[in-house]
């Protein structure tokens, strides 16, 4: 298991979603119920973003993300409430773009719950 690179280089633009496990049970006359699914009902999905990191930064970075890409799990401690947490990263998600000399780095992370 790795860290996330950086984890206070995230920009404060990295957005978050949360997630539902959640079954709907469709039955007769359109009645539904909705029921949640294993232990841990509700995850957190991030969007992170890493700005001006120069070439050595990118590369480090990236061989974290590379090498644990969306089979290891990685960990971090996401505000606001600053508790430490695993994450995998979504398929093909990694992104880099360069300009002015700098690279900014994304890629989304969906929270896993394993030992």
């Amino acid at each position: 298991m790795a860290d996330i690179p950086y984890p206070d280089r995230v920009h404060i633009s990295s957005a978050i979603d949360f997630g539902d496990v959640v079954d709907v049970l469709e039955l007769g006359d359109n009645y539904q119920q909705t029921i949640e699914t294993g232990l841990n009902p509700v995850y957190e999905k991030w969007n992170l973003i890493w700005t001006d990191l120069d070439d050595a930064e990118y590369i480090a970075a990236l061989a974290i993300l590379n090498a644990a890409r969306c089979i290891t799990a990685m960990t971090w401690t996401a505000p606001p409430d600053y508790v430490q947490k695993k994450f995998k990263a979504a398929p093909n998600s990694r992104k880099a773009d360069r300009s002015q000399g700098l690279w900014r780095l994304s890629i989304s992370v969906r929270q896993v719950f394993e030992p």
